[in-house]
């Protein structure tokens, strides 16, 4: 019986200020949060060129994910 592969899992590292999103070796973004005193409620995402603002965790996870597929699926350009 042959072995299929499953694909390389993403993997979730948690920070000091921020959380993020590993792919095998690379990173393929990251959350972060403002000053501890001075902190607004956002989270601030960025997954290669590309940055968004959440209010909650859980959002800034879920379009981190999105992201990030989308970024592994295409091709670059140059």
């Amino acid at each position: 019986m042959k072995k299929t592969r499953r694909a390389a899992a993403f993997i979730w590292q948690r920070g000091y200020r921020g959380h993020t999103l590993w792919h095998k070796e690379e990173c393929v973004g990251r959350i972060s949060l403002g000053q501890t005193d001075d902190w607004d409620g956002v989270y601030r995402c960025q997954a290669g060129t590309l940055t968004g603002e959440t209010t909650s965790l859980k959002e800034a996870k879920r379009w981190i994910r999105e992201k990030a597929k989308l970024n592994l699926v295409q091709l670059s350009l140059f």
